[in-house]
């Protein structure tokens, strides 16, 4: 077969030809080999580049959270929650979720840490905010001047969903005591955040009166305690 030779001996030909000089596949004399290397090497370049751009892509796509401030002010369901932790006066659990008739007890701690002895206190509570969803259910623009149906001013609403001994508490020094506050959800309320702030007072003689226990004048602790309610 006179035609096979000239193609039998021109395949080391073009192997070598090839073969880059002092490449691994020219020394290892395999023909099927010869292109190996460069396809394997241009393949991994490519994915490289695919997922380069990838990553790329989803870092522009990622959405941009919205910075602290603006979701305070923009945020139409929850209202801001004043962080103050103390640890000579405590609301726990301070944050509660229920439905429209139900009831939970939270107790207020007091810690008498003062230095000159044992001294009597007062325990109050003031609602402080609600959710905006609130006064639009109610048709309101704001908690002080709103008025639900019946007639009933919201701030006295909430205030009405709260009880507790307003009595002052003995507390002896370096011990703590503590008063249970119980919340009922009225049947009919529209849902959303409730948020009631408590304060405590040192009442050494016991000459003062729970209405003088306020949220300007507290006289025990750093800041008032927060309660939140909220109702599903």
């Amino acid at each position: 077969m006179p035609e096979d030779d000239p193609q039998e001996d021109s395949q080391p030909q073009d192997s070598g030809a090839a073969q880059p000089a002092g490449s691994d596949s020219a020394n290892s004399g395999s023909g099927s080999s010869k292109f190996h290397m460069p396809k394997k090497k241009y393949i991994i370049a490519v994915a490289a580049v695919v997922i380069a751009l990838a990553v790329v892509a989803g870092l522009f796509l990622m959405p941009v959270p919205k910075p602290a401030e603006e979701i305070k002010t923009t945020n139409a369901t929850t209202p801001v929650v004043k962080v103050c932790v103390q640890k000579n006066f405590l609301v726990y659990p301070n944050r509660n979720e229920l439905a429209a008739g139900d009831f939970v007890s939270v107790t207020a701690g007091i810690r008498n840490d003062a230095y000159d002895g044992d001294h009597h206190f007062l325990i109050n509570a003031f609602p402080d905010a609600v959710s905006s969803s609130v006064l639009t259910g109610y048709n309101c623009t704001d908690m002080q001047s709103c008025v639900i149906p019946g007639g009933l001013n919201l701030t006295d609403f909430m205030l009405s969903w709260l009880s507790w001994d307003t009595s002052s508490l003995y507390v002896a020094k370096d011990d703590s005591q503590s008063k249970t506050v119980s919340v009922k959800i009225p049947a009919f309320v529209e849902p959303g955040y409730y948020m009631f702030d408590l304060v405590a007072c040192r009442d050494d003689y016991q000459k003062m009166n729970i209405s003088q226990c306020t949220v300007q004048n507290f006289t025990w602790s750093d800041c008032p305690q927060q309660l939140e309610i909220v109702v599903s």
